[in-house]
This record gives structure tokens, C-alpha cells and sequence, in this order.
């Protein structure tokens, strides 16, 4: 057995943490694990029509959902808190953006669009940064920057920002309260990193720690399994799927989950 202390979150001593978590939060647990099988039933069912733009964004968001929700769910059990919630955010993102696709096909199409603006303004900012003077501009690249201005303009491509797209999913309320806490994670705030730190007061510091913790799965769990119901719905809506009962079993099961832990 590697301890924590020797290796870390790679230390084998963060697979009996998984154990764990699994007796603590045996009901979250037995939910994820249930929703993230359905989820893969329900990607078999999509019919995706190659020339229905809504329809293929979305699909392609559902599956990158998936994989964040997955991957939250194995950081979460493992103790990775920070790790988790900056999954947690991207999953959000993911949800806003999966969202307004499907409620808007106008958003499909500037979605799609918006790859000629990142493109532009990727190679606008590598051009004109330092790093000219080590690797210096070609022709092609002026040539190229020259292109993609024109496919911006032809093309009417613009950014969508994170706050937009949360919006045309109706789900701003999110955006104001959940997604910029998992932001301060994303960004390395001192109210994250503050949690390193080991001292008597804010003035004082002794040392810096990092250990694995649980105490806050729970709370991940349930917005990993929220935002996946969430996007369930705007699937089985756009793809007429029928399968309103089942997703709406899901919503009460983590529903009564949530009302059961009073610390949530």
C-alpha cells in the first residue's frame, strides 16, 4: 500500500477513500452508476439525421456531457474535490450550451459558426504576441489570417459567451449561483487555495497540505445527476423519444435524495 503522503492522489490509500464514499453515500452512488447506464441506452436510441444541425451538436454535447459526468464521478470518489467541481463547471457549460442548441435552432448555427471567429482570434493573438520573435510570422500564416477575417465577416461569426448560451437555455439561475463558485475553483482564488494554506488566522500561515477529502460528494453528486437530467429532458424533447417518465423518475429519486440530507 503507497500512502497519501508518498504519492499523493495516486497513492492506493484513495482506494479504500473510494470505499468508502461508497458505504457514505451508498444511495448517490447506486443513482450515478443507474443514470449513467440509461444515458448510454438513450445515445443508442438517438436517430441523428447528418443534415439537422441541432440534432448533431446535441448529440455530440449529450456524449461530451456524459464523459464529464463520468469523469467527475471517479475524481469525486477518489477525494478530488477541487478536481471535481472544475469538472462540475465545464459540465455546466456543456449543459448551457446543449440547451440552447436544442430550444433554438438560430443558436445552432451560430454555434457552429463561432469556429471562424476562435479561429481568427487564436492566430490574431499568436501573431501578435512575444512569441514572434522566437518562431517569426510566415507568409502563410498572414495569408491565413487574411482568410479567416474574410469567412468572420461572410459568415456573421461572432463568440457566444457562457452567460448567453445559460440564458437561451432558461437556465440562468444556474449561472448565477452554482457556476460562478465552481469558477473560483477553475481560476485558483485565494478562497480555494486559502484551503491549502494551514494557519491560525488569514495573517498567519504555518504550511501548506493537500489530503483527500469526501465530506462534500454528496453535493457533487447531486449536481452531476441534475445537470444530466436536465439535459435528458432537451433530449428526449428534440429527438421525440418518449421517455418522459423514466428521466421524471430520475428527477424525484435525486429530488428525495437532496431533501434527505439536511446539510444540502
Amino acid at each position: 500500500m503507497s500512502k497519501f503522503s508518498e504519492e499523493g492522489f495516486l497513492s492506493t490509500d484513495t482506494d479504500d477513500l473510494v470505499e468508502q464514499c461508497n458505504k457514505t453515500y451508498k444511495e448517490w452512488v447506486e443513482l450515478c452508476e443507474s443514470i449513467n447506464k440509461y444515458c448510454l441506452n438513450i445515445i443508442n436510441k438517438l436517430q441523428v439525421h447528418p443534415n439537422e444541425r441541432q440534432e448533431c451538436l446535441v448529440s455530440a454535447l449529450f456524449l461530451r456531457m456524459l464523459a464529464i459526468f463520468e469523469g467527475s464521478y471517479i475524481l469525486n470518489k477518489r477525494g478530488m474535490d477541487s478536481e471535481t467541481k472544475i469538472l462540475l463547471r465545464t459540465l455546466l457549460e456543456t449543459l448551457f450550451s446543449l440547451c440552447a442548441i436544442a430550444k433554438h435552432q438560430e443558436i445552432a448555427e451560430e454555434f457552429f459558426r463561432e469556429h471562424y471567429y476562435l479561429k481568427y482570434k487564436a492566430l490574431k493573438k499568436m501573431m501578435e504576441s512575444s512569441s514572434k520573435e522566437i518562431i517569426p510570422d510566415s507568409k502563410d500564416d498572414s495569408l491565413r489570417l487574411i482568410e479567416l477575417k474574410n469567412e468572420v465577416s461572410k459568415q456573421k461569426s461572432k463568440p457566444l459567451s457562457v452567460q448567453e448560451l445559460s440564458k437561451k437555455a432558461e437556465l440562468g439561475d444556474f449561472y448565477t449561483s452554482v457556476y460562478p463558485l465552481f469558477s473560483w475553483t477553475v481560476h485558483s482564488n485565494i478562497m480555494e487555495i486559502g484551503k491549502l494554506l494551514d494557519g491560525e488566522s488569514d495573517d498567519t500561515i504555518d504550511g501548506v497540505f493537500l489530503s483527500p477529502g469526501i465530506a462534500e460528494a454528496d453535493r457533487y453528486f447531486l449536481v452531476g445527476v441534475e445537470c444530466i437530467v436536465i439535459a435528458l429532458r432537451s433530449i428526449n424533447t428534440l429527438f421525440n423519444l418518449k421517455e418522459n417518465d423514466k428521466i421524471e423518475e430520475y428527477a424525484k429519486s435525486y429530488g428525495e435524495l437532496y431533501k434527505k440530507n439536511k446539510k444540502l
